[in-house]
């Protein structure tokens, strides 16, 4: 309920907070039957372990966003790395203080969309704003800002799209317009744009990245970037934007690699759902031996266990879940890998 994404569903003081905890304590405890058990092959939602540095630079953004000092976080890494998971606990955790999460996303197409995850962020706010706060926040811009995102014209039918002109004189007041729109916008509340899988953005959108980078200090919107460095060469579009914006000085870049092998271990007890994984040190071995072949990456390590349950080779019994076969019979598969890359 304190997480409900509409304030009004919230508990409305700390009192009634207090009431629901105290009735949740004198309700009668569900018997054991009555609980689902857990499946070891059931998809769950990814937990989240590890990454206490990498949390701790994103959380220290967030807080200096909500005080006014915006800025632009890349979170870099390769495939499956947890990017995109990390974005998503910094949105989080400034939704609880009373920030707003906007997402955005990149897709691997040619030809694609210009300004793509700026469009969808957008009409994310458009879609959830009063009529007279969204007016105040589009302000002169609103026709410019109506050229790219048709919602606003949806929404407010008196702001009309801008006539086009000059081609280079309308992208340089349409980067204005989308900067002053979200800057306007993290006045009622702080915003935590999140723009997705970079790499595959077009030069456009970066351009007015790099544009809405400049804007950013003295306001209360964190733009949270996530790319594959492993894809980026000097002549991709990225490496050049990147050049570019780390010589603000709002920026920072958090790299992300591989979890450890204890990292792994905590990720096969979160995933067991309350069952304890292996006897004695059957369960450290799994976890080195899956390490050894993951490298740590989450998404990796997510596939290889959901085949190990799937195939039978770990299972679940008396809360415990346990293999019949050692760890080299396990032989966990290189074609899990290989479908991942196809």
């Amino acid at each position: 309920e304190l997480l409900e994404k509409t304030p009004s569903s919230r508990p409305a003081s700390a009192a009634a907070v207090s009431e629901r905890i105290e009735a949740i304590r004198a309700a009668p405890n569900l018997p054991p039957a009555a609980r689902p058990a857990p499946t070891p092959g059931q998809r769950t939602p990814q937990a989240f372990v590890g990454r206490t540095l990498e949390l701790d630079k994103v959380h220290r953004a967030v807080d200096e966003a909500l005080g006014g000092h915006g800025s632009l976080v890349m979170l870099a890494g390769e495939p499956g790395i947890g990017k995109t998971r990390l974005a998503q606990r910094a949105g989080e955790y400034a939704g609880l203080r009373g920030a707003q999460m906007l997402l955005g996303q990149c897709h691997e197409t040619e030809g694609g969309i210009p300004y793509q995850p700026f469009v969808e962020a957008m009409r994310q706010h458009v879609h959830d704003r009063p009529d007279d706060a969204l007016r105040d926040e589009l302000g002169s811009a609103g026709p410019v800002v109506a050229r790219i995102v048709s919602e606003v014209t949806q929404r407010l039918p008196e702001i009309l799209p801008a006539p086009p002109g000059d081609p280079e004189s309308d992208r340089q007041r349409l980067f204005d317009a989308v900067a002053t729109f979200l800057v306007n916008a993290s006045k009622a509340a702080p915003l935590i744009l999140v723009l997705d899988d970079l790499h595959w953005a077009d030069r456009p959108t970066l351009l007015l990245l790099q544009h809405l980078s400049r804007r950013l200090e003295g306001s209360r919107l964190l733009v949270i970037g996530t790319y594959r460095d492993m894809e980026l060469d000097r002549q991709h579009p990225l490496s050049e934007s990147l050049a570019t914006l780390r010589r603000d000085p709002g920026f920072e870049r958090v790299l992300l690699r591989g979890l450890s092998a204890e990292d792994v271990l905590a990720l096969f007890q979160a995933r067991a759902q309350g069952a304890q994984l292996g006897e004695g040190d059957q369960a450290a071995q799994l976890a080195a031996a899956v390490h050894r072949e993951t490298e740590g990456n989450p998404f990796f390590i997510e596939s290889v266990l959901q085949h190990l349950t799937e195939s039978g080779a770990i299972y679940e019994r008396d809360g415990r879940w346990v293999a019949d076969i050692s760890i080299e019979e396990m032989g966990i598969p290189e074609g899990v890998r290989d479908a991942i890359g196809r």
